[in-house]
């Protein structure tokens, strides 16, 4: 979570020449997402804790994480985070198109079904780890797109 909104930045940087407005409602999308998401984390921390209480206390914080997830604010939290994702990832893919291979736009945009498939379809880490994988793929090929982009060419106004 810490890696993907720089990322995210990043890739915003490379799309904004070419298509300027698709970009920034991609990015806005995702930084919506990921630092509205931040339930996904508390919740998670609170299982983590609670799996190393002592057995006679671990009723209490199974009770303790039904209050919170019964609040309706962190599932608020999380639906923003998956829907968000999924949207902002796909636009932000299509926003890519022309300014980085066709491998690396492709990928992100192929990996958000791949996350509602590990999801929905056919629950499976193995399956989110693959999506997760095409995401990895589309940010390194921003990467190498950044470090081949010769100085004169950065920060130029978009184009008409």
């Amino acid at each position: 979570m810490l890696t993907v909104v720089p990322a995210f930045l990043a890739a915003a940087r490379l799309a904004r020449r070419r298509r300027p407005v698709l970009t920034m409602i991609a990015l806005g999308v995702n930084l919506v997402a990921y630092l509205g998401g931040w339930a996904l984390g508390a919740i998670d921390s609170m299982y983590i804790a609670g799996a190393t209480l002592p057995v006679e206390q671990r009723d209490g914080a199974a009770a303790l994480i039904d209050a919170m997830w019964s609040e309706g604010l962190a599932g608020i939290s999380t639906l923003l985070m998956a829907i968000g994702h999924v949207l902002g990832a796909i636009l932000m893919g299509l926003a890519l198109r022309g300014s980085i291979p066709t491998v690396g736009w492709a990928a992100m945009i192929l990996s958000q079904p791949g996350h509602v498939f590990a999801f929905v379809v056919f629950p499976s880490p193995v399956m989110d780890a693959l999506a997760w994988g095409l995401m990895a793929l589309a940010f390194a090929t921003c990467a190498v797109t950044v470090l081949r982009t010769p100085d004169d060419e950065w920060d130029l106004p978009p184009r008409s």
